[in-house]
């Protein structure tokens, strides 16, 4: 089992509690009743040609009906794909795994193949009755509806937890100890056994000297078993391991190194290379005259795409204080989503990223005490050139009523990578694992612009609770 596939289990242990904002234009979310849990993945943004409105498509790892006889309409769980409109409305279940027909566990993502107007993705695999393991399977779902669902392959590997990438109308993908190349109808076209896996997505790059490469990272193995980065060209040859992370000193609690640990999926941005390692870091901190030093909230880091550099860019606190006798921060913890390009309000270029746990929700700027509730998760900004770092958003959680009355439905444990709206590049699309009105996660939109970007006067949108 694959660490995020550990994490995924970890996060339902999650307590939440929320404040609900609403300055996104768009209707009041809706309340469905379907059996859709626990997203994890990227939306994918895409029109729907017989309507022409646009909708958000996503999996969860959980939920879903059995279709099969002689169980019609009994709870699989086995998780599903669904779609809704940017503004909340139209949400629909479009299919429930069945785990031996056609998958099961989409923890990816899907991606648009654009000249098709179909989405792509491959599910986990690997969840199966009395211990069976089950394989990945890669499928299709056109966007339009009504929405046909195609199992096109089920190649021999399980653990596929991340979205595919498409490079001239062929997909790359990882799963497992395995990164693989499949073409649309389905055609194997090649294998890359890897010693070390847990791989998140793959970003492909053209080098300096007109090579195309996909670039990727391993949540294991290395050099001190804390994961590396490394580089694969598009036929599967030259496998090249860029960066090795440092070891974790295990004396502290949690176990900490300088530069990180357990990396994830990059983001290629002016020849460099940007990730986030979900474990690892080490920062110090001053209190009562006392200078302290801990890790283990994961980092921010870059490699050079060409030879290799690596620089690390921040390092995450997580949200903390001791007892009330120090200040203590405002940041986020276990950075699991990949980075996203997009604009700030001023059109300028920025990556936004998000962490499962830590922040801090209130109405920003007041005194840490009067924050109602920490380590739900955030969203962050960073500039590349110069490097800046900004906490964005601090997630509340559950559907749970303050003392102010408010009675938030944010959602909690924001793993997933964030989508931008074309028509709208100010705004993005998210996913929480859990919180929400059931504790089964939630859809958001997020505005950079128009207002304060925490708290209730924010430009944050609830749109479904799953």
């Amino acid at each position: 089992m694959t660490s995020r596939n550990r994490r995924a289990k970890d996060v339902q242990r999650i307590l939440v509690s929320l404040t609900a904002c609403s300055a996104v234009t768009a209707a009041a979310a809706p309340s469905f009743a379907q059996t859709a849990k626990n997203p994890q993945s990227q939306l994918a943004y895409a029109v729907d040609s017989s309507n022409g409105r646009p909708y958000l498509y996503g999996t969860t790892r959980a939920g879903g009906n059995i279709l099969q006889p002689p169980y019609y309409n009994t709870y699989s769980n086995y998780g599903t794909l669904f779609k809704i409109q940017t503004d909340g409305q139209g949400y629909a279940l479009l299919h429930s795994f069945q785990i031996n027909s056609d998958g099961n566990a989409p923890i990816g993502g899907m991606i648009l193949d654009a000249t098709s107007n179909v989405l792509y993705g491959i599910t986990n695999g690997n969840y199966g009755t009395g211990g069976t393991n089950r394989p990945s399977t890669f499928y299709s779902l056109a966007v339009s509806a009504p929405n046909a669902y195609d199992a096109i392959l089920q190649p021999n590997f399980t653990d596929a937890t991340s979205n595919l990438t498409e490079v001239n109308g062929v997909f790359y993908g990882t799963a497992g100890y395995t990164i693989f190349s499949v073409s649309k109808g389905g055609s194997l076209l090649w294998t890359l056994p890897v010693v070390h896996g847990g791989f998140g997505a793959l970003t492909y790059g053209v080098d300096l000297n007109g090579v195309g490469w996909l670039y990727g990272a391993s949540q294991s193995g290395g050099t001190n078993a804390t994961g590396y980065v490394f580089k694969v060209q598009l036929d599967g040859t030259n496998f090249t391991v860029m960066w090795n992370f440092d070891a974790l000193n295990t004396s502290h609690s949690p176990a900490d190194n300088t530069d990180g640990a357990y990396p994830g999926a990059l983001t290629l941005v002016q020849g460099k290379l940007y990730g986030t390692a979900i474990g690892g870091g080490r920062y110090s901190y001053a209190c009562s005259g006392i200078t302290y030093t801990s890790g283990g909230n994961g980092t921010l880091f870059s490699v050079d795409q060409n030879t290799g550099a690596f620089t690390l860019l921040h390092t995450f606190t997580g949200s903390w204080d001791l007892a009330g006798n120090c200040p203590g921060t405002d940041d986020g913890a276990l950075p699991e989503g990949q980075l996203l390009q997009a604009v700030d309000c001023l059109g300028n270029p920025v990556l936004y990223g998000t962490t499962a746990k830590g922040g801090w929700y209130g109405d920003y700027p007041l005194p840490y005490s009067s924050y109602h509730a920490w380590n739900y998760g955030t969203i962050y900004q960073i500039t590349v050139n110069p490097f800046t770092y900004q906490e964005v958003r601090a997630f509340a959680g559950q559907s749970t009523t303050y003392s102010n009355g408010t009675t938030p439905q944010e959602g909690a444990a924001p793993y997933a990578s964030l989508t931008q709206d074309p028509t709208s590049p100010t705004i993005l699309y998210g996913t929480t694992s859990n919180g929400g009105r059931n504790n089964n996660g939630t859809v958001f939109a997020w505005d950079a612009c128009n207002g304060n970007v925490r708290g209730p006067n924010s430009t944050f949108r609830w749109l479904y609770s799953f």
